[in-house]
């Protein structure tokens, strides 16, 4: 028999009597039978063991998520991590905009253009609200005025989830013969236009709240490939970091 366990707490963190009950309800079931039981848990953290019974592998939120009230913050991320364990959902790939090293080796291409100026990347500073309190966020992206190319790992025939990182204002970068300039553009909408392996699958308009932004949106199973899969996005939009899950 095959056995998932879903639990918050699980070995090394543990906070309260569920964690020990799990804990040892796993170790015997575990057992039970001459151990003829595979057990897998699903739990909140960075646990992955991959050898044995039971197996673990730990879900971890890397992104904050749009909200008004900070007090959001840890319900939006139970809901995510229980989506995550309920649909066995992984992180496939990441992608890290204007990392030099990440983009060669996702064949990143961008073009982003206001007129004849070719714009280019910058750091986004800003607060990000944590339940313990407020921390500062740095990363780099560009304001994108037409579109990306990517490459991500895949596997075939099942839907991908994406995660893609945005800000508003985002500082738009420039070099002339005249000098270099940068000029902050506020993007309160996203309208982007998804297509994978060269197939439209989306048309996705996404509001953006001041500061930073996490906007979820998927690709169908029928669009996704076994191995990798090519990606692209066209639109205006700020992009800084995409996370992949499937």
């Amino acid at each position: 028999m095959r056995i998932a366990m879903l639990t918050n707490e699980y070995p090394p963190h543990i906070y309260g009597g569920a964690g020990v009950h799990v804990h040892f309800l796993t170790r015997e079931l575990a057992a039970m039978d001459g151990g003829r039981h595979h057990l897998k848990v699903l739990c909140f953290g960075e646990q992955k063991e991959s050898e044995g019974n039971p197996t673990v592998q730990g879900m971890k939120v890397d992104f904050t998520f749009p909200f008004q009230e900070p007090r959001n913050m840890r319900l939006l991320s139970t809901i995510f991590r229980n989506v995550l364990m309920t649909g066995a959902l992984q992180e496939v790939d990441r992608l890290d905009v204007c990392d030099a090293r990440d983009e060669a080796a996702h064949g990143y291409r961008y073009e982003s253009r206001r007129g004849e100026i070719l714009l280019a990347g910058s750091v986004g500073i800003g607060p990000v609200p944590l339940p313990t309190g407020e921390t500062t966020l740095a990363d780099a992206g560009r304001l994108i005025v037409g579109g990306e190319s990517f490459r991500v790992r895949t596997r075939g025939e099942r839907e991908l989830v994406v995660v893609l990182r945005s800000r508003t204002p985002v500082v738009a970068r420039a070099l002339r013969a005249q000098g270099g300039l940068s000029a902050p553009v506020e993007v309160p909408e996203m309208g982007i236009l998804l297509r994978a392996g060269g197939r439209e699958v989306a048309r996705l308009a996404l509001p953006n709240r001041p500061g930073w932004n996490e906007h979820v949106f998927r690709v169908p199973a029928e669009a996704v490939s076994d191995g990798t899969t090519d990606l692209a996005l066209s639109g205006r939009y700020a992009a800084f970091h995409y996370w992949f899950y499937q």
